[in-house]
């Protein structure tokens, strides 16, 4: 009988410590991203003013940019996409549109980049200025949502941050 309490009690423990590490985990704030942004669009590197295509790159070429202060876009994406439409989709038609290229990462790889300490889930559409982000699309927030899904809004979005004319 004594033996019963004390095993009840260890996985009592147990339960509360999974439960309180999980509650941590889901509630700590993200590492915020730089707060003085002044509304100035910036320019991307001249190689990604090109045909309007996804560049897969895994994450050495990634933090190689990165390393070097480049300026780009970079989409991190799941194997698989929730939305009705998939948002590469919408992304597609303003990068057609504006013959931008963007660089497209895996998110198994993104989760080995120093990027993952600011954009924890994906899909995400980040803004890199001088190899640190601008901007990000955040697949968790309800004011996103529409970036994701609509064409017009995706751009806008995007236009007040980035050139999209070289």
């Amino acid at each position: 009988m004594k033996n019963k309490k004390v095993l009840i009690a260890i996985i009592t423990i147990i339960v509360i410590l999974v439960a309180g590490l999980v509650i941590f985990i889901l509630t700590r704030p993200e590492k915020p991203i730089k707060e003085d942004y002044t509304g100035e669009q910036f320019t991307l590197d001249a190689a990604y003013y090109n045909k309007g295509e996804y560049l897969e790159k895994d994450k050495d070429e990634v933090l190689k940019l990165l390393e070097d202060k480049a300026s780009f876009l970079l989409f991190t994406h799941n194997d698989y996409c929730t939305m009705p439409i998939p948002s590469d989709t919408i992304f597609q038609k303003t990068m057609d549109k504006y013959d931008i290229d963007v660089i497209k990462l895996s998110f198994a790889e993104f989760k080995e980049t120093p990027l993952y300490d600011t954009v924890k889930l994906a899909p995400s559409f980040i803004l890199i200025e001088n190899g640190e982000i601008k901007s990000y699309l955040r697949a968790d927030k309800d004011e996103d949502y529409d970036r994701y899904q609509k064409e017009a809004n995706f751009e806008s979005w995007l236009s007040s941050y980035v050139n999209l004319t070289k």
